[in-house]
Parts: structure tokens; sequence; C-alpha cells
């Protein structure tokens, strides 16, 4: 699978024609997609109030969609449709264009990974970095090395026991060795709980990253991880809060 950098008579063939006087104009959003010439898949959506009080507040709706391009045999091409709530207006654009993709879900995966990473940077954090990052593909767990085992473990044990745990508290049970450090380096709430990060530091394994949720009282209900990184363990919980980093 491939991507076409520049894609511009493919993005002509795809989109309604702009010279019409009723271009961005429907009063719905099923209409405006309507008006497409090829049939399009949504594979994404994005609608967000924002409120500038006692100013103003507008609405941004954004939707991502799939066409598959006409006369070009496993070529897709990713659109998206914006709404500006201050003119009133549907815009069109098209983001990406893969070929030689196996399937359209495959297509639209590496499309919508691509779409989002590019903007990941500039997202600003909220509810449009957490819609950006609900695009990528989950980050995949790692084996647990051996110190990361024996933390699970502990971590079980408060889970059965229904006993709470502190970012600073963990581990209690697990004996570490001169060379292993378990730090606690994220937090945040995901809408159900809360959740801490750890590091796991030992000179002879990969460092690991593993995660203990809390429901209120601090009682720790689930373990997650490892993983190989801060970031994917940061992109395996949806938050809209933002993480704390903890010095």
């Amino acid at each position: 699978m491939t991507f076409i950098e520049e894609f511009s008579e493919i993005e002509a063939l795809l989109l309604p024609d702009s010279d019409d006087e009723d271009a961005g104009t429907s009063a719905y959003k099923d209409e405006e997609i309507d008006r497409l010439p090829v049939i399009a898949h949504e594979v994404a959506e994005y609608e967000n109030e924002i409120d500038d009080s006692p100013h103003h507040s507008w609405r941004s709706e954004r939707s991502l969609l799939v066409a598959e391009v006409p006369d070009r045999a496993d070529c897709y091409a990713l659109l998206e449709l914006d709404w500006d709530d201050n003119w009133g207006t549907w815009t069109w654009s098209c983001e990406a264009v893969v070929e030689g993709a196996p399937s359209r879900k495959a297509a639209a995966t590496a499309m919508l990974e691509r779409y989002a990473r590019e903007r990941l940077s500039n997202s600003g954090g909220g509810a449009y970095q957490a819609f950006l990052e609900s695009l990528l593909p989950p980050p995949e767990t790692v084996e647990p090395n051996e110190l990361v085992s024996k933390l699970i473990q502990e971590a079980q044990g408060l889970i059965d026991a229904e006993e709470s745990s502190g970012g600073d508290d963990f581990p209690v049970e697990t004996e570490l060795r001169e060379n292993e450090q378990v730090v606690w380096v994220a937090s945040t709430f995901d809408g159900f709980a809360l959740v801490n990060v750890f590091e796991v530091r030992c000179a002879s394994q990969p460092t690991q990253f593993v995660a203990l949720s809390h429901s209120d009282g601090g009682v720790v209900f689930r373990y997650d991880g490892p993983w190989a990184s801060l970031e994917d363990a940061q992109r395996s919980f949806a938050t809209e809060e933002g993480w704390t980093i903890v010095k």
C-alpha cells in the first residue's frame, strides 16, 4: 500500500463541483454528502461546542469519509467535510490517497493514522486531541520483563483484596534490587477512574511502563500494560483532561 503525494486530479474527480452556486450551503450534513459524485463511507466524526463566554460560542464539526477512486484498482481517498459555524457553510477537501490497498478498511486505517499524526503536534489538547488520538491504531503491549511480571502480581493482589494504592505507594511488596526502580511518571482521569502510569527501570532489562486504575477512595481495580514507551501508555487511555507529568 502506497500513499500518493500529488492527487489534485483525483481530488477534482471526487469532490462536489465548487462552481455550483449552492455549493456548501446544504442545511444538513447528509444533504452535503449526497452531493458527492462518488459513494463515500463515513469513518470518523468530530463535533464540539466551543464556549468563549461571555462573548460567544460556536460549533465545530467535521467528518472523515473514505471513497473508492473510480477507474483505479485498489485506490482509495480520505475526504474531509468541515462545517464553518460563522459562515454557515460546508467545505470539502481531500486529505490522503492510497493505492494498492488490500481493502477499504485497510486503506481507512492507514489514512486515518497519517491524518492524525500530521495534526497531533498542533492539536492544542482537549477534545480535538482526544479525537485525533482515537484515530490511531491502539498501541501494542509488550511481553512483561521479570520485574514487571512481579509488579503485575502485586497489582493483581491489590485488585483481589480491593486495596488502595497511591502513586507514591506502589510497589509495596515487590522488593527492588540496587539496579531497579519503579517511578510514578504520569497521571490522568479517563472519565471513570484515576490512572497512574509507572516507569519500570532495570539495568539488565528494557524499560517498560505499566498503569494502575483507581476507583473512588483509591481502590485499585485494574492494571494495564506493559508498554515500551510512555507515549504508548498515554495513547491507551481516552482523556479530555490531558496528562499530568509527575516530576
